[in-house]
C-alpha cells in the first residue's frame, strides 16, 4: 500500500494554476503510453464500461490525456474498476458490443500501476493528478544513462535473487513463476533467453534494449 504524506494547504499550494495543470499534463502522458504499451484505444474502456454499466467514455479518456479534463468523482471510480478488472482479468461475457477481439486485447493487457507496482486505484490516480504521487517510471519517457543502466540491472538481479530466497524457491521455480506473468509472455523466444541471461547476472543490455523492455512492462 503506497502511504501518503498528508500536507495542510498553504497559500503558495495552489498559488498557480501551472503547477497543477503540469501535473494533469503528466498524468494524462502516463495514460496515454500505457495504452499505447498494452494497444488499448481509447474506444476500449468505453466499450467495456457499456457491457458492465460504468461510465467511462473515449471523449473523457481523450481529454484527460491531453490534461484538459476537469474530471468529476465518479470519473476516478470508473477508472479504478477498469485498472481492477484488467488487474484481476475478469471481463464480461461477450456481445456484438464486447466482442471477442476487445476482450482478448484486454486479457493480454497489464494494469496501470502506481509507484508501489500495484494496480492503481481511484485515489492513486487522483494523487497523480495533483501532484501528491510520483508517477511510476514505466511510463515516463526518460533516457537512461549506461551508468544507470549498469546499476538498475544489477539491482534487478539481486530482485530476483532475493524474491527466491525469501520464497524459498530455487532460481529455476522462481524462473518459472516468471513465465506465467503476461508481460513475459510478449517476448519471442530469443528475448527469453536474454532475459534470462540478465537474471543469471551473464549479461547487461544496452541501454537501447533496457528502454525497449521497460516499454513493454518487461524490466
Amino acid at each position: 500500500m503506497h502511504i501518503y504524506k498528508i500536507t495542510l494547504p498553504t497559500t503558495n499550494t495552489y498559488k498557480s494554476q501551472d503547477g497543477l495543470q503540469k501535473y494533469a499534463n503528466d498524468i494524462g502522458k502516463a495514460f496515454a503510453i500505457y495504452r499505447n504499451q498494452n494497444k488499448i484505444s481509447q474506444k476500449i474502456p468505453q466499450l467495456w464500461g457499456k457491457a458492465m454499466g460504468i461510465p467511462l467514455h473515449d471523449s473523457q479518456l481523450a481529454y484527460f490525456e491531453k490534461g484538459k479534463l476537469e474530471p468529476k468523482r465518479q470519473f476516478w471510480v470508473s477508472l479504478e474498476m477498469f485498472n481492477m478488472a484488467v488487474a484481476n482479468n475478469k471481463f464480461p461475457a461477450t456481445d456484438k458490443i464486447f466482442t471477442k477481439t476487445i476482450k482478448d486485447k484486454l486479457k493480454d493487457a497489464e494494469p496501470f500501476f502506481n509507484l508501489d507496482n500495484k494496480p492503481a486505484t481511484a485515489l492513486d490516480f487522483f494523487a497523480m493528478a495533483i501532484g501528491k504521487q510520483e508517477i511510476n517510471n514505466r511510463y515516463l519517457n526518460i533516457d537512461i544513462s549506461p551508468e544507470l543502466a549498469a546499476k538498475y540491472i544489477s539491482q534487478l538481479v539481486k530482485t530476483f535473487n532475493d524474491v527466491a530466497r525469501n520464497n524459498m524457491m530455487s532460481n529455476k521455480e522462481a524462473w518459472e513463476e516468471i513465465l506465467k506473468t503476461k508481460s513475459i509472455k510478449k517476448l519471442s523466444s530469443e528475448d527469453l533467453k536474454v532475459f534470462q541471461d540478465i537474471l543469471r547476472g551473464e549479461y547487461v543490455p544496452p541501454v537501447t534494449q533496457i528502454q525497449d523492455y521497460k516499454k513493454n512492462m518487461v524490466l
